[in-house]
């Protein structure tokens, strides 16, 4: 860091654009973790389209199911899914 700050006092940044320049750098990095952070969960997390079912009521009403759960046994729902395997 020491010698980072040489080389941009040497080309003319005055100490306070130094700091400024250093709490940027640190900003950056830490915000590019978090993104790889963000990302890896991401790809941990089952795709949303994978993990949701919807049915459709006769009145044209539109529910999300739990997976495994069925419309009320006497509703008139169509029940629309997705494979898991399928892209």
């Amino acid at each position: 860091m020491l010698r980072e700050v040489q080389r941009l006092s040497q080309e003319g940044v005055s100490l306070e654009g130094i700091k400024r320049i250093l709490q940027l750098e640190n900003q950056v990095a830490a915000l590019q973790r978090r993104v790889t952070e963000l990302s890896e969960e991401l790809e941990r997390r089952p795709r949303a389209l994978d993990s949701r079912i919807f049915a459709a009521g006769a009145a044209g009403d539109v529910v999300s199911l739990a997976r495994g759960k069925r419309p009320r046994a006497r509703s008139q729902a169509v029940v629309v899914w997705r494979p898991r395997n399928s892209e």
